[in-house]
This record gives C-alpha cells, sequence and structure tokens, in this order.
C-alpha cells in the first residue's frame, strides 16, 4: 500500500513580539514548524515578525548582539524574518509611550 499523497500547503505567521510579550520568551519555533507541517503538509511561506528598537541598540551592544543573533537563528529554521522598527512617541506630559 502506497502512502497518502497529501497536497496540504501551510502559511506559518508568527508575531513575534506579541508571544514574547504574552509569556513566550521560550518559544520552540522549530517546534512550531513542525507542528504546522505536520502530516506531510508543505510549508509555503514562514514569515517572523520581530521588532527592533534602533535607539536602544545604539546604545546597548549586548542588545543589538542578542537581537541579531535571534534573527540569525529564526533564518536558521527557515523563517523569513521581517523587522518592524519600534517607533516611540511622547505623551502630554513628555512621557516615552
Amino acid at each position: 500500500m502506497s502512502p497518502i499523497q497529501n497536497n496540504l500547503c501551510v502559511g506559518v505567521y508568527v508575531d513575534v513580539a506579541n508571544i514574547y510579550m504574552n509569556g513566550g520568551q521560550r518559544m520552540q519555533y522549530d517546534v512550531l514548524r513542525e507542528f504546522a507541517c505536520r502530516d506531510g503538509a508543505e510549508p509555503i511561506r514562514l514569515n517572523a515578525y520581530v521588532t527592533y528598537d534602533a535607539e536602544r541598540a545604539s546604545d546597548d551592544e549586548e542588545y543589538r548582539k542578542g537581537a541579531s543573533s535571534f534573527h540569525a537563528a529564526l533564518r536558521d529554521l527557515g523563517y523569513k524574518v521581517i523587522v518592524k522598527e519600534l517607533h516611540w512617541y511622547i505623551d502630554d506630559e513628555g512621557n516615552r509611550i
């Protein structure tokens, strides 16, 4: 008996910042990919949307290296990394939000 041919295609779109802010600091993106591609599904798109604070990166080398390393790890897992730069706003009282 031949295996069932599966023409399933999947797309995975990950809002990394949202996952991180809601307790996903240790998210296993490889497991997410495996789960999405279970039963022989073919990944046609793996997008990871990440935020990047350029202002902080200019002052904090550890943040800059960590972000770069994290983005590279996502790419190594097959994700296309889409970087969205943070925009800070000043409220009426002069606080950065």
